[in-house]
């Protein structure tokens, strides 16, 4: 006689059909406990924030906002992609002057544009890649002017925002 049948064994899990035409009710059962626990660990929706620990933030609409640090003033211009969590550019300023690495990105998350800003100008090596991830353009710039390569600064927003009040 098969262990499944014997009336002093009970069935072993997926051993008969009735057990997996039980499987749907027992995944609907456990359903609701995964879903709170994901929201619990922080996949449920809520206002795209990125600021580091410590840092204040400042919304100015629904998709942008400053992180700043209390400690030494300096502070971020963080924009949204519209409707999700990934941040499409970061602007840096320290003591209220745009400084510091910029990084932008595509909705997927993959790099668009990096590049950095001394004293308010782009300086350095600014390079923009295609959605896929394929390098699509590079750009030199010194004291904020494009000295050999493609304009690739001119895709941040950093020198169009209004300063931290």
């Amino acid at each position: 006689m098969p262990a499944s049948s014997r009336p002093d064994r009970p069935a072993r899990l997926g051993s008969t059909a009735s057990s997996r035409l039980d499987r749907p009710a027992r995944l609907g059962s456990i359903l609701p406990a995964i879903a709170l626990t994901a929201c619990f660990l922080g996949a449920c929706y809520r206002p795209p924030q990125a600021c580091p620990p410590g840092h204040e933030e400042t919304r100015t609409s629904p998709e942008t906002f400053w992180c700043q640090d209390p400690a030494t003033k300096n502070a971020e211009f963080v924009r949204m992609h519209p409707g999700t969590k990934q941040a499409e550019q970061r602007c840096p300023f320290a003591a209220g002057v745009l400084s510091g690495p910029f990084e932008a990105t595509h909705p997927n998350g993959k790099r668009w544009v990096v590049g950095r800003y001394e004293a308010g100008q782009p300086a350095g090596r600014w390079t923009q890649w295609d959605a896929t991830g394929q390098r699509v353009a590079e750009g030199d710039y010194r004291d904020g002017r494009l000295v050999q390569g493609a304009p690739v600064a001119v895709a941040s927003i950093c020198n169009t925002i209004p300063a931290l009040q």
